[in-house]
C-alpha cells in the first residue's frame, strides 16, 4: 500500500477520527458507522497520522480530522475509480454521464486522472452522494510540468462533456484549478499547499 495522497479515499476499520482544530459534531460518528470512508485532505501531519475529511449526509456537513496509519483498511486513488460505474438507476445523472464521456475523450492524454468529490465517494463507498446538480470533480495528478498549451487542450476537451466539470491539477507542491492555470498566462497562480494557499509563479516548484 502506497502513501496516501490528497483526494485518495480510505476505508477505515477501527477507531474514530480524532479532531483537528474543530470540535467533532454529533453527525461524524453516525456518518462513519453508516459508511466508514474518509477522504485524504491537505494539511500538515506528523509521522503515522493522515489528515482526512468526513462527509455527512447533508451537503454542508464536512469535517476535518486525523486517523492513524494503522486504521487504513483500503486505499483507493481517483484513477482506480475511472472504470467503475454507478448503478444503472444512477447512470443518467449529469456527473455520471460526464465521467463516461471523458473516459473515451481523454484516452489520448497520458495523464493520471480520475473522479474526485461526490462521484468518487459514491463509487468507492456505494453511498448515494451524487445529485442532479452535482458537478463532476476531476483530479489530475501531474508530477511533471504540464505546459499551458497542453492544459488548454485538456480544458477544451473537458468543457465539451455533458455537465459541468471542475478539474484540479495536483503537483508535488499543491493543487490548483485547471481553468485558472489556463487563464493566468505567465502570471502567478494561487496554489493550495499543506501549509496554506500561496501565490506561485511555478506551481511545480516551491520557492
Amino acid at each position: 500500500m502506497g502513501s496516501p495522497l490528497v483526494h485518495d479515499l480510505i476505508r477505515i476499520h477501527a477507531g474514530s477520527v480524532s479532531p483537528a482544530c474543530v470540535a467533532k459534531p454529533d453527525w461524524v460518528e453516525q456518518s462513519l458507522e453508516r459508511s466508514p470512508w474518509v477522504v485524504v485532505r491537505r494539511a500538515e501531519t506528523t509521522a503515522g497520522r493522515i489528515a482526512v475529511g468526513v462527509r455527512g449526509h447533508e451537503r454542508n456537513q464536512r469535517w476535518g480530522g486525523f486517523i492513524q496509519q494503522q486504521q487504513v483498511e483500503q486505499l483507493v486513488a481517483p484513477a482506480e475509480l475511472r472504470l467503475k460505474d454507478l448503478p444503472h438507476s444512477r447512470s443518467g445523472l449529469p456527473a455520471s454521464r460526464a465521467l463516461r464521456t471523458l473516459e473515451q475523450a481523454l484516452a489520448c492524454f497520458d495523464l493520471d486522472w480520475g473522479p474526485g468529490g461526490s462521484v468518487a465517494f459514491e463509487l468507492a463507498s456505494g453511498q448515494e452522494t451524487v445529485g442532479i446538480a452535482s458537478d463532476l470533480d476531476l483530479v489530475v495528478r501531474s508530477p511533471e510540468r504540464l505546459d499551458r498549451a497542453n492544459a488548454a487542450e485538456l480544458l477544451d476537451v473537458v468543457s465539451k462533456a455533458p455537465g459541468r466539470v471542475d478539474v484540479r491539477l495536483e503537483t508535488p507542491v499543491g493543487g490548483f484549478a485547471l481553468e485558472e492555470y489556463c487563464r493566468s498566462s505567465a502570471g502567478p497562480l494561487l496554489v493550495r499547499t499543506s501549509t496554506g494557499s500561496l501565490l506561485l509563479q511555478d506551481p511545480w516548484e516551491m520557492p
